[in-house]
């Protein structure tokens, strides 16, 4: 039976296909040595891997090729060079154990090495060596570039913020984003919500980046970015060094710094919500319409809950609170400014509306049944007269509190 040549093929994302080191040129000099020794061949296409990530979760042909060789099945094995199989000294050393375990012959441009030849074991550790020694040299190349790109004011890389563009390798307000990010700006400055700010975006079809729809966070973070009035920091990671960008501004600074108040005062007031002395039953669920603000709590309902839903009744106020966290995921309170109604959309965190089981024959349980599944929202109104009558209410009662502990007094 004819032997097998097994190619394995990588290049690293620093590596461009005009090097000598393509994948078509790795592939072709692997089928190459499988014709020059009348073997067929079988390739195993890494594809695009950087040197920056060696370790095995970022190689997932290569993590199945060893799973081949521990199972037996490969004998030979074909590599442009040493670093394509790993520059990490880790991997390296996984690698070469599976290949000296399981007998299999390497072979590279430069000959055959059979790993449990104590000479060219040496001659592969030493190519192994070089090789990282190459990817360290590359890698602090690169970070010198970057740093030497930031001192000059040149843009380092990296996709630039919404609402600019790179022109002559520096930052530019792009013509279309540079508007949506003066209007978020303005939104927010204004005294409208981040959620308010998504719903005008969404609308317009305006996208993020990485060409999906913004999401509160990404709108939250680009409101505390500072390339919009002007400069930013880079730091180096290896040396902590910080160097102080200059690019064109989109926002005014005054509104820059006013939405920093505002966001702040918002967090702040958020932090507040914990402290407070008062029994509300759902604090922890309530959210605004129009800030999505919002209180959570975590319980394990199950265990406390789950044999007592028909004694509701019989529940402390923190009880019921507690319960109904168990079963709501989420209030949305909206007022309508016409009829001061309060409209409250409800969602459930099981399907509780509208579930039950559907008879095949009342008459006869047996015969079988469905299980409808029910739905998880559900939209209620409160008009405004029930509200105003559950205020007097209140009032009632609470007058009534005070009179009788008057009472004990005197």
């Amino acid at each position: 039976m004819q032997e097998t040549l097994h190619i394995y093929t990588r290049v690293s994302t620093r590596v461009q296909d005009d090097d000598g080191t393509s994948l078509d040129t790795q592939k072709e000099l692997g089928i190459a040595k499988s014709n020059e020794l009348g073997m067929n061949h079988k390739v195993w296409n890494e594809g695009a891997a950087s040197s920056h990530h060696e370790d095995l979760l970022n190689r997932p042909v290569l993590v199945q090729l060893l799973g081949e060789i521990e199972g037996g099945s490969i004998k030979h094995l074909f590599v442009y060079n040493n670093d394509r199989l790993s520059r990490n000294e880790d991997t390296q050393y996984t690698v070469k154990y599976a290949l000296r375990k399981n007998d299999v012959v390497l072979y590279t441009k430069d000959g055959r090495f059979d790993l449990n030849n104590p000479q060219d074991k040496l001659f592969k550790s030493l190519l192994d060596g070089i090789a990282e020694y190459d990817n360290a040299i590359r890698a602090e190349r690169s970070r010198l570039g970057k740093i030497n790109k930031v001192r000059r004011n040149e843009w380092f890389g990296e996709p630039p913020p919404f609402g600019y563009e790179i022109v002559d390798k520096k930052l530019s307000p792009h013509p279309e984003e540079s508007k949506w990010v003066k209007k978020m700006f303005r939104w927010f400055y204004d005294g409208n919500s981040i959620v308010w700010i998504k719903s005008q975006l969404d609308k317009e079809g305006v996208v993020a980046r990485r060409g999906k729809l913004f999401t509160t966070g990404s709108i939250n973070v680009l409101l505390q970015n500072k390339h919009h009035i002007g400069h930013y920091d880079f730091t180096d990671k290896k040396s902590g060094e910080t160097i102080t960008c200059s690019c064109p501004p989109i926002v005014d600074e005054t509104v820059w710094n006013q939405v920093q108040q505002r966001r702040e005062q918002i967090f702040a007031r958020k932090g507040q919500n914990n402290r407070t002395k008062r029994f509300y039953l759902l604090r922890n669920l309530m959210f605004c319409g129009e800030c999505g603000s919002q209180m959570s709590g975590r319980i394990d309902w199950i265990d406390k809950y789950a044999d007592r839903v028909g004694a509701v009744e019989d529940f402390t106020k923190e009880e019921k609170k507690e319960y109904l966290e168990g079963v709501l995921n989420r209030i949305e309170v909206r007022l309508d400014a016409e009829t001061n109604d309060h409209h409250l959309d409800i969602t459930f965190k099981m399907g509780l509306v509208g579930d039950g089981i559907e008879y095949q024959d009342d008459d006869d349980k047996g015969a079988g049944y469905t299980v409808v599944e029910g739905a998880t929202d559900a939209s209620i109104v409160i008009p405004y007269a029930e509200t105003q009558d559950r205020h007097k209410d209140a009032r009632k009662v609470g007058r009534q509190e005070q009179n009788a502990k008057k009472k004990q007094l005197w």
